[in-house]
């Protein structure tokens, strides 16, 4: 499982990196499409960062831990009416 994390945070590092010089020549060149094609590589990434993020924490020794989940209504007005 680790493996297979830390493997995905390469690729990403890397990718940031190949999506980073694409960037700047695609500024260079003043071209929108690749401009366009880097923000979409960039949210691309950015999920699979965040499930990343959710497997370390899902994985491992943590993983079999129960969890208690409170939620308490704010200081009032109509945002904790409707908790």
């Amino acid at each position: 499982m680790f493996d297979g994390i830390l493997l995905s945070f390469k690729t990403s590092q890397s990718e940031i990196k190949d999506i980073k010089d694409l960037y700047n020549l695609g500024v260079e060149e003043d071209n929108q499409e690749v401009l366009v094609d880097c923000l979409k590589k960039v949210g691309n990434i950015l999920s699979r960062i965040k499930k990343n993020e959710i497997n370390c924490f899902l994985s491992g020794e943590n993983d079999s831990l129960d969890i208690y989940l409170e939620i308490h209504a704010g200081a009032g007005g109509t945002e904790s009416q409707d908790w």
